[in-house]
């Protein structure tokens, strides 16, 4: 599961206010990314995930070795603001929600300014 601490998304938001001129108090596209070795788990999270306010991004896989496992990826999206609390917070709610439903992982989130789509921080 998503191993970011606390101190690392406070880390996150100190980063984004000091290197770029996004206003964090306006919505954000937040992307949160979930793992696993079937699609098919992760396709049957996609309905919850979506009473649940987010929208479907995309399940596609993973670009893997030669010899390595095949696994998949699920990216939800959701335009809000976050503070690092409530950030941290929705990652606690999300390595939940993946457990429950049996996901192997929920791997993290990335941000994205919908004034600038071509920025985006991890």
């Amino acid at each position: 599961m998503s191993s970011m601490t606390r101190a690392d998304v406070q880390t996150l938001f100190d980063t984004i206010e000091a290197e770029s001129e996004w206003d964090l108090t306006t919505p954000k596209l937040w992307q949160y990314f979930f793992v696993d070795p079937s699609e098919a788990v992760l396709t049957k999270a996609v309905s919850v995930l979506q009473l649940m306010g987010y929208q479907l991004e995309q399940v596609f896989p993973a670009q893997v070795a030669a010899g390595e496992a095949p696994y998949y990826f699920l990216m939800v999206s959701k335009l809000e603001v976050h503070t690092a609390s409530s950030l941290h917070k929705r990652n606690e709610e999300l390595i939940k929600f993946a457990q429950k439903m049996g996901i192997a992982e929920y791997d993290g989130m990335d941000v994205i300014d919908p004034e600038d789509e071509d920025d985006a921080a991890e």
